[in-house]
């Protein structure tokens, strides 16, 4: 959550990023799968059985990617693209070959407490082949089939919604990362990077013509978990996903797995990969939801994306398909 401020100003220079395919990603497929979870940075028996199961269901399903959703190293975050939680948090646990895949990742708020800029220093530095975070935020473009595409839009809600983050920081106790938020020189920084991100977010969903649009943050938009809804994202980002037809908007944060769907969008939570705090209480959005831990796995083709929610123990919990409603 705290945003350091040799951190802040780094991220100036790294504000916009596109990442459009490859030549190999770019190759038709009838289908694009991928895997996603959240709140996965805890080296623990729960992300062992998380690590496993994953990768089992990567493996089964032939994903080509993964999305890690943020809070991908706790308590803290990490210190510098060289700190040894890179390896004991992250390459050790998550090392089987079907993992060997593209991992699009964001910051969450544990992220923020250190040194939120080093996680794109390991992605600029080429530390790992698997880890890419080229900016705080950054979009990318796959294609799925001829005149089909999937574009989505990673965002860092930690800079949007600098009063959920607050308050965050503040449940938490820590007199040095409330000292390091509201150092005088860092709000003034924290309101342009966020007019800045708003201006990018907005520009970018404005110019898509992807036939599939995502948008992946850590915090909810809406949420029965134990944060609920991040007022911000529900007032200025929610209206912007409906204006611009976005499909799905991805996240963790709250400890939980869950289904969402408000004004014909579809929300999906998936934030309970090794964490034991979790709270779960359907609001007026929500069509389901559980406290088991778990991750989501996802198919999208050129009419349909699925999603499905697996236990870390094993195991299909939940499906849910929705159809394009882009360019139809």
């Amino acid at each position: 959550m705290a945003l350091r401020m040799h951190s802040m100003m780094a991220v100036c220079v790294l504000m916009l990023v596109v990442c459009t395919a490859t030549a190999d990603d770019q190759s038709a497929a009838a289908s694009l799968r991928f895997v996603a979870m959240g709140d996965w940075g805890s080296v623990n028996a729960y992300q062992k059985e998380t690590a496993e199961a994953i990768a089992s269901t990567a493996k089964s399903t032939n994903a080509t990617f993964l999305l890690a959703l943020g809070d991908n190293f706790y308590d803290n975050g990490v210190k510098s693209d060289t700190d040894p939680q890179w390896e004991s948090t992250y390459k050790k646990p998550f090392n089987q070959s079907s993992l060997q895949i593209p991992w699009y990742s964001i910051l969450g708020n544990h992220d923020h407490h250190w040194n939120p800029q080093a996680q794109v220093d390991y992605y600029v530095h080429k530390r790992d082949h698997r880890w890419t975070m080229p900016a705080m935020w950054y979009t990318k473009t796959w294609a799925i089939a001829p005149n089909v595409s999937l574009q989505i839009v990673f965002i860092d809600t930690v800079v949007l919604a600098v009063d959920t983050t607050e308050m965050l920081l503040r449940d938490q106790s820590d007199p040095a990362l409330l000292e390091r938020w509201n150092a005088p020189s860092m709000a003034a920084r924290r309101q342009q990077l966020a007019a800045d991100q708003w201006k990018w977010i907005e520009d970018t969903l404005h110019a898509s013509n992807a036939s599939w649009l995502f948008v992946a943050g850590h915090y909810p938009v809406f949420s029965g978990g134990e944060h609920g809804d991040t007022p911000v994202l529900k007032n200025k980002l929610a209206p912007n996903l409906h204006k611009y037809k976005v499909d799905a908007y991805l996240s963790g944060h709250d400890h939980t797995l869950q289904y969402l769907m408000d004004d014909k969008i579809s929300y999906y939570v998936s934030g309970n990969a090794c964490k034991t705090n979790g709270q779960y209480k359907p609001i007026s959005q929500s069509k389901w939801g559980t406290l088991e831990h778990g991750f989501t796995a996802h198919s999208v083709d050129a009419s349909t994306f699925t999603t499905e929610y697996y236990s870390s123990k094993g195991g299909k919990l939940h499906q849910v398909s929705q159809k394009r409603q882009r360019f139809i």
